[in-house]
């Protein structure tokens, strides 16, 4: 385990790299943050601004047309795609950690509160990513017409009378053509009081598990609408947070009724996976830096800064369906 100085012992006003924290952050995703890490994954950039290229789907010609002879000539397409752009902004947050909490740490665990407590300020960025995508994806404005549906009446989810899975099963197929990808890349995401009234509706339980008395979880409903992936949309962010009793700060869900059906995006997408949206982060984000600062209270205080450069990139409208399925 590597020693940890004390802010007593640096250089005062130094601001230097700090090459292990950011080895940590490099990679490191919240788990909790569907959002970020399916529907609107991080890509990287080496500029803060520039152009990405939409292709369109490759397009089918009949075989006949291909066929050439001593004197035809042999075809040419057209291979369509669209430019947009994208921008990035710089984000920073800091955290202090003073020499006087840090000597009330048993000596053996001063590493891992140091890394615990710096490592809040890249939570702090990704959950600003993750509020940025659940706004974003819960706007309607955000979506073609056609791919927003608020339902009504009996058709609502938490009516005995809906049939969840049979609407779930008309836009898979719906996206599974939009996207021109087979049915076991089209992921199904609920928000979690979504989530609730659809594994407990009686033509899902039935349908997902029957009369064995099991839960219908996430592998069974997949399994049942046959996709590849379900999931909840599970985040939350703090309304208020109270320092002095943190269990006494409040949160709220960053989605609610909310159904969206999309590609089951993979970790490092490709420039023709069809994703509706990225996260663009510039090469080498996150990083941390640290510095003395003699000016808090309980001080001196090493100060880690983690800083990030990141935009979004909205590529269409046309790649998510999403459903009220609670009016």
């Amino acid at each position: 385990m590597g020693k940890v100085i004390l802010a007593a012992d640096k250089w005062s006003g130094l601001r230097a790299p700090d090459p292990h924290l950011t080895a940590l952050a490099n990679g490191y995703r919240n788990k909790t943050l569907t959002g970020l890490n399916r529907i609107c994954p991080i890509v990287y950039s080496p500029k803060e601004a520039g152009t990405y290229t939409n292709w369109a789907p490759s397009p089918y010609i009949p075989i006949d047309r291909l066929r050439v002879g001593m004197t035809t000539k042999r075809l040419r397409i057209d291979v369509n795609n669209a430019k947009g752009g994208f921008a990035t902004a710089q984000y920073e947050v800091e955290t202090a950690i003073t020499d006087r909490e840090l000597k009330n740490v048993l000596e053996d665990d001063r590493e891992t509160y140091v890394e615990m407590k710096a490592m809040r300020g890249e939570d702090v960025v990704q959950l600003g990513m993750e509020k940025f995508i659940a706004d974003r994806w819960q706007d309607p404005a955000s979506f073609d017409a056609a791919f927003y549906e608020i339902l009504a009446g009996t058709n609502l989810w938490n009516d005995p009378a809906s049939d969840p899975a049979a609407k779930l099963r008309v836009v898979i197929k719906k996206m599974r053509l939009a996207l021109q990808t087979l049915r076991a890349d089209i992921g199904v995401y609920m928000s979690d009081d979504v989530y609730d009234v659809f594994t407990e509706h009686p033509k899902v339980i039935t349908r997902a598990v029957g009369t064995t008395g099991d839960d219908p979880d996430e592998t069974r409903i997949a399994k049942m609408l046959r996709v590849g992936e379900v999931g909840t949309l599970a985040g939350s962010y703090s309304v208020t947070v109270d320092e002095t009793a943190p269990d006494n700060s409040v949160s709220a869900d960053l989605w609610s009724n909310i159904c969206l059906v999309t590609l089951a995006a993979p970790a490092k997408p490709s420039p023709t996976t069809p994703i509706p949206g990225a996260i663009v982060r510039t090469d080498g984000m996150p990083e941390f830096e640290e510095y003395v600062d003699h000016t808090v209270a309980g001080g001196p205080a090493t100060v880690k800064v983690v800083k990030d450069n990141w935009g979004y990139a909205e590529i269409s409208k046309k790649r998510v369906y999403a459903i009220r399925p609670l009016g």
